[in-house]
C-alpha cells in the first residue's frame, strides 16, 4: 500500500492537467480518469491529443528538476 500526501497528490493532478491543457492540440479534450483495479491499485490517467514525447524524454521527464526546453516551443 502506498500513501500519498494529500496535498502532494494535489499539486500532482494539477500539474498533469496544466500540462496537457498547455502542450495539447487547440481546443482538444483532455482525458482525465481514475479508476482501481482488482488488487485495489488506483490508476490515474491524463490525456490530451498533443504531439508525442518519445521514450528518452520521458524517461528524462520523470526525473526531479529536469525540463525539456523544447517542448515549451508549442503550438
Amino acid at each position: 500500500v502506498t500513501v500519498m500526501d494529500p496535498f502532494v497528490a494535489k499539486e500532482i493532478l494539477a500539474r498533469l492537467l496544466e500540462n496537457a491543457s498547455k502542450f495539447g492540440s487547440e481546443k482538444s479534450n483532455i482525458d482525465f480518469s481514475v479508476t482501481q483495479d482488482k488488487n485495489q491499485n488506483t490508476c490515474i490517467e491524463v490525456m490530451n491529443r498533443g504531439s508525442q514525447f518519445d521514450m528518452k524524454k520521458i524517461v528524462k521527464l520523470t526525473q526531479p528538476f529536469f525540463l525539456d526546453e523544447n517542448a515549451l516551443h508549442h503550438s
